[in-house]
């Protein structure tokens, strides 16, 4: 298994954003449905079901073997499907309230998805979810900027103000200089007389990275343990199924002869070593994940992993996988159907203890939420004074802002002529296009230092090379038009040591040059050899398909930093 996080991986705000939109498509999400499986038993809303549940669970507690039945319900729901949707009949988590259990409208208004926890509909399969999950980071990020400013509900609109930055300051900066006016509005003459300040800054992101790393090994352990209860093609599943009787069988076997005193005593003894033991410990963390990861999850994946493995199928099978198409239009407005395997019951309990038509009501179309759903297409709102300010004033700076833009554009094409690397670095990359007549997986329209090109993937010598060629090979072989690649410089895939991904603009440049050109802003990739030679090929349409191929194709073990 590749793909593992190197434990010297530095942070950065886009690294950190992934994990938390990792973090919710993964545990966050299966945590609330969790949630509302335990808010269902709990309400009696399913009588028959609860009841099962309540007369075994006393029944096991008057007996002494609640232990025992609770592992050997929890073995059991872990290698059945079937005994896991008899025991928590599935129902989508936006029909269902986390808190009280009962049936509740979808937030987006209708149910067009059953696996997220607005419902919203969709183009593509986990499209939905991967938005969810970009707008939980996004509001985490709106959460701390609110935090800084400290708004008021109490005050009205004429008097909160506001505006719109024309600089993207540093995080770091921004806050600061929010807090700084805090302060100067609160009183205080002069902000700089508090010591506190930088230090507490910098020890805060001095612990980013570590925060980075935790919940990236989080979710690495919350993916794999998905992956052993049910396995991915092309992975095994009878190997999955043996390991976990052998960790729960054991325990299983031990708690049926140890009684109530006994298990209080080990539990204890447990809690001691581990809060006096903790040095000890902390530094045979790393012996016990190691020890961890051979026995417990030994060819266990991560979902990363699986996709590289099917990626390196289909490099295998001369059939590379197609990269996501990117959905153009609007989601469909058609409800999804409701049948068995979409709400269930068990036994003769009716789902979520409403009528048919009840839960048709609920899956129906809410026009007036549906409208709301979608926010605002324009950056500022059109309603009330002060957004009648803001956009006239953005009327202002947006044509003032593409303007500098295209005339940075102009500048770089200049300073490239001179020779500077970094103008030609960003050739092409904020360019108005259409999409390419040549884009993978075997042929990419690119630059190389500034000029024009293509690069080729080719698989069909010894071993698989990449080159790059200012002129297309693309024709007829009888035809007069046709000519053979001349290619710049070749790569042999199997030399490749690193790929980064380049963004030339940066991340506040690209951002502020994307919202004034309204114009996606194209990377490049960085591939380096064994020798220590970097080239890099930036304004690639297709980039990740490229990269993604480069990381399949070959016999390379990679490892993200």
């Amino acid at each position: 298994m590749d793909l593992e996080v190197a434990e010297q991986e530095q942070f950065s705000p886009n690294k950190l954003r992934a994990q938390l939109e990792r973090l919710y498509m993964g545990a966050l999400l299966k945590f609330i449905i969790s949630r509302q499986h335990v808010s269902r038993i709990q309400s009696w809303r399913e009588p028959r079901r609860t009841a099962a549940f309540c007369i075994t669970y006393f029944s096991a507690w008057y007996l002494n073997f609640l232990m025992p039945v609770l592992l050997a319900t929890l073995l059991a729901a872990l290698l059945s499907p079937k005994v896991r949707d008899t025991l928590f009949p599935p129902c989508p988590p936006s029909l269902v309230h986390y808190q009280s259990g009962h049936l509740i409208k979808p937030h987006a208004g209708m149910l067009g998805t059953i696996d997220t926890a607005t419902g919203a509909p969709e183009n593509l399969k986990g499209e939905t979810l991967e938005r969810e999950a970009s707008n939980f980071a996004t509001g985490l990020v709106a959460l701390s900027v609110n935090v800084f400013v400290d708004k008021d509900p109490q005050h009205d609109e004429s008097q909160r103000g506001g505006g719109k930055s024309e600089n993207l300051k540093d995080p770091r900066s921004m806050a600061t200089r929010i807090t700084t006016a805090k302060d100067k509005a609160g009183g205080v003459d002069n902000p700089s007389w508090d010591k506190t300040k930088s230090p507490m800054q910098e020890l805060m992101w001095s612990q980013m990275r570590p925060l980075m790393h935790w919940v990236c090994r989080f979710c690495d352990i919350w993916e794999r343990s998905a992956n052993l209860i049910d396995p991915a093609a092309p992975f095994p599943r009878n190997v999955a199924r043996r390991r976990i009787i052998r960790a729960i069988l054991p325990i299983l076997v031990v708690s049926i002869f140890m009684s109530p005193y006994m298990f209080y005593r080990a539990t204890t003894l447990c809690l001691g070593i581990a809060f006096f033991g903790s040095i000890s410990l902390e530094t045979s963390y790393k012996g016990f994940r190691s020890v961890m990861h051979k026995v417990v999850f030994k060819k266990i994946p991560t979902d990363s992993q699986i996709t590289i493995a099917l990626l390196r199928q289909g490099e295998r099978n001369k059939s590379p996988l197609l990269p996501p198409p990117v959905s153009k239009g609007p989601p469909p407005g058609t409800t999804h159907s409701i049948e068995d395997d979409t709400v269930g019951a068990t036994g003769n309990d009716s789902p979520l203890g409403v009528t048919r038509q009840e839960l048709d009501e609920a899956v129906a179309q809410d026009v007036g939420t549906m409208k709301d759903t979608g926010g605002d297409d324009h950056e500022s709102c059109e309603s009330g004074s002060g957004g009648k300010k803001r956009s006239k004033l953005l009327s202002v700076i947006v044509p003032v802002a593409r303007a500098a833009a295209k005339t940075m554009i102009g500048v770089d094409k200049i300073r490239a002529k001179t020779g500077s690397e970094s103008a030609k670095n960003r050739l092409g990359a904020a360019s108005p296009r259409e999409e390419p007549p040549i884009a993978g997986p075997v042929e990419f329209t690119c630059r190389w230092r500034g000029e024009r090109g293509f690069v080729y993937l080719t698989t069909d010598t010894v071993g698989p090379a990449i080159c790059f060629s200012k002129k297309s090979s693309v024709g007829d072989l009888d035809s007069s038009e046709y000519h053979e690649v001349q290619p710049e410089w070749i790569i042999p895939v199997a030399d490749i040591i690193t790929l980064n991904k380049y963004s030339g603009y940066g991340a506040k440049a690209k951002l502020l040059a994307g919202w004034a050109l309204e114009d996606d802003i194209v990377d490049g990739v960085e591939i380096v050899n064994n020798k220590g030679d970097a080239f890099l090929v930036t304004a690639m349409v297709r980039r990740d398909e490229l990269f993604n191929r480069l990381c399949a194709i070959g016999d390379q073990k990679w490892e993200i930093w």
